[in-house]
């Protein structure tokens, strides 16, 4: 148990679980539990993001738009 285990968790990440995990430990309010898990789940998407290869400019304004005309989370739900 001595030995570190590594995690490659980005910092953005691990910073956002954390602040999620405290709330929830501490009885927080629905709305700011809520919005932690928000920023938790953008945190992930733009680690996951990162990892991409680099886009082409006709890739990413095709990308902008379906997100765009999607309206965001909320549409979906």
């Amino acid at each position: 148990m001595s030995q570190k285990t590594a995690r490659n968790v980005p910092p953005e990440v691990a910073r956002a679980r954390s602040s999620l995990g405290r709330k929830i430990q501490l009885d927080a309010p629905p709305e700011e539990i809520e919005a932690a898990r928000t920023e938790l789940a953008e945190a992930k998407a733009e680690a996951e993001a990162r990892r991409w290869p680099p886009l082409r400019a006709e890739a990413k304004a095709k990308i902008a738009c379906i997100i765009l005309s999607a309206g965001g989370s909320d549409a979906a739900t």
